[in-house]
């Protein structure tokens, strides 16, 4: 970078003589009593080096590939007198500034959006790993049988491993023969509060299922993970959830607390009495998912109404 040339500033006008200086003042107190206005400061008129050294400067503003270099061509403009190329100059500098922080930020977005699309793309690639890893591992350990169900009312052809129950109602894992997909199937028990007849009349059949999938949807929308459910019919009419695989799942440790607490009030809100119990909240990715929330809203997990206990109102704030 050019440093700015020129010397010190340069007076050319000759100091007036006392006398002088006198009849000026004279002259100036019987215009102010004569009523006469007094004229406006002439601005100032930069000398031929001062015009020098700010075009020198301009040339700096023009070619400066960083904010260091503006910094440095601020600094030389400010030793420079007041003028309307002063003016000028520090219009280009703040224009210029503006732009660089604009660049800046626009590839620090491209640079975070890049890096989150890597490690999506990752997270597929491991979670598609794992799903691998645990059909390999129901191969070998349950017999499986091909069968047509219904999901969201269309038909489907799946293998689904027979006795592979995992938690208390009745289920097993699944594998989608068309797009390979693995989810975990499970069906509500009959009603404990009414007869099966009664609670198929009030609420049909389906009823506790679509109420899984339903705040499933609604921890999504409040910002917090959760499975991907969507509705089953098997080839017997029985109605449940098909849940999406879950890969990269990790036990939560006391470091995770903090990150569990924020879904809290969500918990609270779909009164989801289970929230914290026997591995219903997982790890995946440093974030907290709630992996099985069949205990929300107005069913409990095994199939029971919560009659009064849940309502239009939260009711339970801890847990």
């Amino acid at each position: 970078m050019l440093i700015p040339g020129g010397g010190q500033h340069v007076n050319n006008d000759s100091e007036p003589n006392a006398g002088g200086a006198k009849e000026a003042q004279g002259s100036k107190n019987a215009d102010t009593a004569n009523g006469a206005q007094a004229q406006p400061q002439e601005p100032h008129m930069p000398t031929p080096e001062e015009r020098m050294a700010m075009g020198q400067i301009g040339n700096n503003i023009n070619n400066a590939k960083s904010l260091d270099d503006l910094a440095q061509a601020q600094k030389w403009l400010d030793d420079m007198p007041d003028c309307s190329l002063k003016t000028h100059l520090q219009g280009q500098i703040d224009a210029k500034k503006a732009q660089f922080n604009s660049t800046a930020d626009s590839a620090a977005n491209g640079a975070g959006k890049s890096a989150n699309a890597a490690h999506e793309a990752q997270m597929r690639e491991r979670n598609l790993q794992a799903q691998k890893d645990k059909i390999n591992e129901l191969e070998s350990k349950f017999k499986s049988k091909v069968s047509t169900v219904r999901i969201n009312g269309k038909n489907v052809q799946v293998k689904i491993y027979q006795k592979s129950q995992q938690g208390s109602n009745p289920g097993y894992w699944m594998q989608d023969l068309a797009t390979g997909e693995l989810s975990y199937v499970k069906f509500p028990p009959k009603g404990r509060t009414f007869s099966p007849e009664i609670e198929e009349k009030l609420y049909g059949t389906s009823a506790q299922a679509k109420s899984e999938a339903m705040a499933a949807d609604l921890y999504a929308a409040a910002g917090f993970k959760s499975p991907e459910i969507e509705i089953i019919t098997d080839q017997f009419g029985n109605v449940g959830t098909k849940s999406k695989f879950l890969g990269e799942l990790e036990t939560p440790t006391a470091e995770n607390v903090s990150a569990i607490r924020e879904g809290f009030a969500a918990d609270c809100w779909l009164a989801n009495w289970d929230a914290l119990k026997d591995g219903n909240v997982m790890m995946q990715g440093g974030q907290a998912i709630r992996t099985d929330v069949g205990g929300s809203l107005c069913y409990r997990a095994r199939g029971a109404r919560k009659g009064t206990a849940f309502g239009e109102k939260v009711c339970q704030e801890t847990n």
